[in-house]
């Protein structure tokens, strides 16, 4: 469009007088002592030719010498673009003089020739490396490296009218050939491929892997937030460099606030803002599946894209858009790294995906049998969040509504959730809401005869942690959900039908030594779960098997 602009400013010019129009445009004040390469020439220039003026756009301190030109010197502040091409398209001679003998000029770019030449006004230039490039001395522009040969040839073009006329529509021709975006974009792109196959092309040091991950932003008491932080933190730990993008809209400062209060201590990882950009990574992880869209806006940048997959999230939304845009996110052809073998199971059935999975990380130093129980009162406690559809809260209300009904007796606790409305519990309960402090979570673990966390999709950590503190658990029976517990033998899995729900829990609390031998095999199912380290070490080698070709 500017081209276009140019072309029709060029057009509209026109020379109403005999004088001749020296120019040069500073762009910033940092050309001080570039413009010196040219300023004597200039004082015998202005001396001989009377008809001769100096216009100088944009900030300059100008030689005591040149002052004494009065009138003659013409001073125009920095001007928006298309006003410096229609004020250029007025000049006779364009001046470009760097300094010579500094190697900083010779980097410099040749937009003080091509930009003059848009409008067919010739310059005269220094002789550093970008302009000699270019310039062919005496048909495109000249080409000055003395005084003796800034005066020269300011002296031709001054003298000579055809050769000004002749020698701008050359350097139009020839820099817009060389130059205009629509001629130099295949040449560009090029240099962009050779860069990014050499970035992909060299070796990784796999005890240094440079790996990001895209993570939504965090909130207080996420499961799926904290798995992927205690996975930055080990790796982290390992030796490799670690970068989290976060999108959503709270500020990074919110952000390390949150995540290091709330989850762990993660000062020494970088965080950043996703702003549109994606830096160059050896791995990328995408973390939810609105983060893979964006890491694939990216994907020339990564050498390894992968998927963290926690559960199958399309579940998340109704039928819809949301469900379909969700789904496709399996459909990339991303290697997925999953959290328990539920997800990995669809994706492999389902998308014939490359899927592998980690153990739930259950820590053993807070989840474990070695304090005794206090309690002596017979409780179920229910893992109860009304926020989160896939935790089937009303299901569990349901039907223990019922099973207080036929037990009395039996506390019944509810936790997790701060957002229980107590009056809307249609039976005798105590409400422990969100629970913050993980040793009092294994407390009341201890202390329980019953555990029940329902999901629909991928489970929690907190029916693996149950079983670690020697409590028996029970969740809802789904197609493939005695795949998440290894076997029935390790878990009871409760008919989703309320009444019969119920009456399956009355006979699970009236049967201690069934309970006692569930809760037995849980512990023991458990005992193979990894540690933090162990998830993160299963992690690091399912990415180095990525890269080494045998995932």
């Amino acid at each position: 469009a500017k081209y276009e602009l140019a072309k029709a400013i060029c057009k509209k010019s026109g020379k109403k007088d005999k004088k001749i129009r020296i120019s040069y445009f500073s762009g910033t004040s940092t050309h001080d002592r570039d413009f010196l390469e040219a300023a004597e020439a200039l004082v015998e220039i202005l001396q001989n030719y009377t008809n001769a003026e100096l216009h100088i756009v944009g900030p300059l301190r100008l030689p005591e010498e040149l002052s004494k030109f009065g009138h003659r010197i013409i001073r125009k502040p920095f001007m928006p673009y298309l006003e410096m091409l229609r004020y250029l398209s007025r000049m006779d001679i364009n001046l470009a003089p760097l300094e010579q003998g500094n190697p900083f000029n010779e980097g410099k770019s040749e937009l003080k020739i091509f930009e003059p030449a848009l409008v067919s006004v010739p310059t005269i230039a220094s002789k550093i490396d970008s302009y000699s490039k270019c310039i062919s001395d005496g048909r495109n522009g000249f080409l000055a490296g003395s005084k003796k040969e800034w005066i020269e040839k300011l002296t031709l073009l001054i003298e000579n009218e055809e050769l000004r006329a002749n020698m701008g529509i050359n350097a139009k021709h020839d820099f817009v050939n060389r130059f205009y975006v629509e001629n130099v974009i295949d040449d560009v792109l090029k240099v962009y491929d050779e860069i990014v196959d050499t970035y992909h092309q060299r070796g990784i040091d796999l005890n240094h892997i440079d790996i990001a991950w895209v993570v939504p932003e965090p909130f207080a008491g996420s499961g799926g937030h904290r798995n992927i932080f205690r996975a930055v933190k080990k790796l982290s730990e390992y030796g490799h460099k670690l970068t989290m993008y976060f999108t959503g809209d709270a500020d990074i400062k919110t952000i390390k606030h949150i995540v290091n209060n709330h989850f762990c201590d993660l000062r020494h990882v970088k965080f950043m803002k996703y702003d549109g950009n994606l830096g160059y990574h050896d791995v990328c992880f995408a973390t939810h599946w609105t983060t893979v869209y964006p890491m694939m806006q990216h994907k020339d940048k990564i050498r390894y894209p992968f998927y963290f997959v926690q559960d199958y999230e399309p579940m998340f939304a109704p039928m819809s858009s949301e469900y379909i845009l969700a789904e496709n996110t399996y459909r990339m052809g991303l290697t997925c790294i999953c959290s328990g073998p539920w997800p990995a199971r669809i994706l492999k059935s389902k998308f014939n995906v490359e899927a592998d999975f980690f153990r739930f990380p259950v820590d053993k130093t807070i989840y474990n049998t070695n304090i005794k129980r206090t309690k002596r009162e017979k409780n179920i406690i229910f893992f109860a969040r009304p926020e989160m559809p896939r935790r089937c809260y009303e299901l569990g209300i349901m039907a223990l509504k019922l099973v207080k009904e036929k037990l009395p007796d039996v506390e019944i606790i509810l936790f997790g959730s701060d957002k229980i409305d107590d009056k809307s519990v249609p039976f005798e309960h105590t409400n422990l809401g969100l629970i913050r402090d993980i040793n009092e979570l294994a407390k009341l673990y201890r202390n329980a005869d019953l555990g029940i966390a329902f999901s629909t999709t991928n489970p929690s950590l907190v029916p693996y942690e149950m079983m670690a503190c020697g409590l028996a658990v029970a969740d809802i029976r789904l197609e493939d959900s005695v795949v998440n517990y290894g076997s029935e033998e390790n878990v009871y899995l409760l008919n989703p039908v309320p009444e019969v729900m119920a009456q399956e829990l009355v006979e699970i609390m009236n049967s201690d030594e069934e309970r006692q031998k569930k809760a037995v095999n849980g512990y023991n199912f458990v005992q193979t779960f990894p540690d933090e380290d162990g998830m993160a070490r299963g992690i690091e080698e399912l990415i180095k098997r990525e890269i080494a070709g045998n995932f």
